[in-house]
């Protein structure tokens, strides 16, 4: 696994950190571990999915649901980092503490 270089260099996790772990933890099949180590995994999928479908007018997939959708996993994304910081994510440790790749 890639380390991160906020982690590494700095001794705080980033926003982005959980994330290649709740990806193995969902190709594993646990969605519950998955989600609590990195809760916006699922809509950012999403959000690479529907994102590039929005362009084709075969699809009709109206733009304000793409920045909706955009919006959302911002919001989950700094939400869950914002809880994991202030150590009020109890979930997030309990995954993290069993996760063996």
């Amino acid at each position: 696994m890639l380390t991160c270089f906020s982690k590494q260099y700095f001794g705080v996790e980033c926003p982005g950190c959980g994330i290649q772990r709740s990806a193995i933890k969902l190709l594993q099949g646990d969605v519950l571990d998955s989600l609590a180590l990195y809760p916006a995994l699922i809509p950012f999928a999403l959000l690479l999915i529907i994102s590039p479908l929005s362009l084709i007018k075969f699809f009709k997939i109206d733009v304000k649901w793409v920045v909706i959708l955009a919006v959302a996993n911002i919001v989950i994304m700094f939400g869950h980092y914002i809880l994991k910081i202030a150590g009020w994510a109890p979930w997030y440790d309990q995954a993290a503490a069993g996760f063996h790749p």
